[in-house]
């Protein structure tokens, strides 16, 4: 997906800036180079977006982290900001740390209920992760510590998309969210199930919460059934615009 995404108030600076999104990875160990996460990983590489951020479930397994380790490796482009998701939490802070330890190692900015920024010409665009909300490591007061009423535009990236409803309206100009995983096997019934379990309503693609544009990416890999229908995996490359520059006015979404 190559969506255009209008934001007023965008520095001219940074009209045209390009942000890929990788989602949901639930690597497994016998992960192998052929794999969606090494495809969608050599597709960014060699597209060289301006920035990348991961929005969280990177293990399938416990013993799946050095492969995840050697796949990020393979990620040339930098920054890189994360935030986690669920998954990152339900094998315990022993492995939460030594997760944390892999981005540190690799250079990845993990954004745990905190803010970074990327900079060009002296024009910064802002991201604000905050940790998984559906398992309650959401701390938004934290992320945004520091932050003033110019430190505009800013970019929430949160592993749960539902957590948007819950936050103060004009807080953030775009959302990026995965964990739906597109529904998964994007059958009628099936797809009522799959995000019934996963407590969302929100499985693929855009959609306006309080007036803030929200990406929901499919993500990458497989959570229980290690099978896709209906629901391809996904690499987003945003191209941040002007509305002033942008033909659409400041619509958001697909060009």
């Amino acid at each position: 997906m190559r969506p255009i995404v209008a934001i007023p108030g965008l520095p001219e600076a940074l009209d045209g800036v390009i942000v890929a999104q990788l989602s949901d990875f639930h690597l497994h160990c016998d992960a192998g180079r052929d794999g969606s996460v090494a495809r969608a990983i050599a597709v960014c590489n060699a597209e060289r977006p301006d920035v990348v951020v991961l929005t969280g479930d990177y293990l399938g397994g416990r013993q799946a982290l050095p492969y995840l380790f050697e796949t990020l490796r393979a990620l040339k482009v930098r920054p890189v900001f994360a935030v986690l998701g669920n998954h990152d939490y339900r094998f315990g802070p022993k492995w939460r740390r030594r997760l944390e330890a892999c981005f540190s190692d690799l250079g990845i900015d993990l954004l745990d209920n905190r803010a970074a920024f990327f900079e060009r010409d002296g024009a910064r665009l802002w991201f604000v992760g905050v940790g998984d909300g559906f398992t309650s490591h959401d701390r938004l007061d934290d992320a945004l510590k520091g932050l003033g009423a110019g430190d505009r535009p800013r970019v929430l990236l949160s592993h749960y998309p539902d957590l948007i409803e819950d936050l103060p309206t004009g807080q953030f100009d775009l959302a990026l969210s995965g964990h739906s995983h597109g529904a998964q096997i994007h059958l009628p019934l099936l797809a009522r199930i799959a995000l019934r379990r996963s407590e969302t309503t929100y499985d693929r693609g855009f959609y306006r919460i309080h007036g803030v544009p929200l990406y929901v990416n499919r993500g990458l890999g497989t959570s229980g059934r290690r099978l896709r229908l209906l629901s391809r995996p996904e690499l987003t490359l945003f191209t941040l615009r002007c509305p002033e520059r942008y033909a659409a006015g400041g619509a958001t979404g697909p060009a």
